[in-house]
């Protein structure tokens, strides 16, 4: 049987995003096998998260060192067959394990699922819509060098083929992901449900507003991928 380690980590993330996030994954219709909240470095307290989670997530605490090492951190204690991640201010739908397990369980040569997302506001109150992301399954290498249009927090994965590609680069703090995402479709299948299952929040605070240094850590990575 499948089992899932979510992982989330976070580092000086508002209170009230990070308990939002973690009631999402414990409200899925299919629950995880853990919950591991990595802590890379904070400097405001989370002592709180013991006291109202208890033995409900695992709580990792390491010096701060970027969103790769912290996700690396993560999957080195993961226990699951598969690896799904959530960044700390966005929120799952409760069906999103239950609608995506099963694709994996279904399709040996998908290395990865991932889904389509809804942008909220910091108040978790919907943005008016843009035209979406395109969406492509299969073999997607040369579509996601075109663009990346993988969220993040919309991905389930095989730990083993997270393992055999060798994780985040510990060097990226931004397109990190996206880096990832490329030396898997190099090498396996991707799969999609082409559903809503994860509310991106859109917030003054997200990297994603960091424009130069996002421009910049893209082209790196594409230069890597050539």
């Amino acid at each position: 049987m499948s089992t899932v380690s979510v992982i989330l980590p976070t580092y000086n993330t508002r209170a009230a995003y990070l308990r939002a996030a973690i009631d999402s994954v414990l409200a899925q219709t299919s629950r995880p096998l853990e919950i591991l909240v990595v802590d890379d470095g904070s400097t405001v307290s989370l002592d709180w998260l013991a006291a109202e989670y208890g033995d409900r997530i695992r709580y990792l605490r390491q010096p701060n060192g970027g969103p790769s090492v912290a996700r690396n951190t993560g999957m080195q204690h993961a226990r699951g067959t598969y690896v799904a991640f959530l960044d700390a201010d966005d929120v799952w739908e409760p069906e999103k394990l239950a609608r995506q397990v099963p694709v994996l369980d279904g399709n040996p040569a998908a290395a990865m699922v991932y889904a389509r997302m809804r942008k909220v506001d910091g108040e978790g109150r919907p943005v008016p819509l843009r035209p979406g992301r395109p969406t492509y399954a299969g073999r997607i290498f040369w579509r996601l060098i075109e663009r990346d249009f993988i969220l993040m927090s919309s991905v389930v994965a095989r730990r083993e083929v997270l393992q055999a590609v060798g994780g985040f680069d510990p060097a990226l703090r931004l397109s990190e992901d996206y880096d990832l995402w490329l030396r898997i479709a190099w090498a396996y299948e991707v799969a999609l449900v082409d559903q809503v299952l994860v509310r991106y929040r859109v917030d003054a605070q997200n990297a994603t507003r960091r424009v130069d240094e996002l421009y910049c850590s893209i082209l790196a990575v594409l230069e890597e991928a050539r």
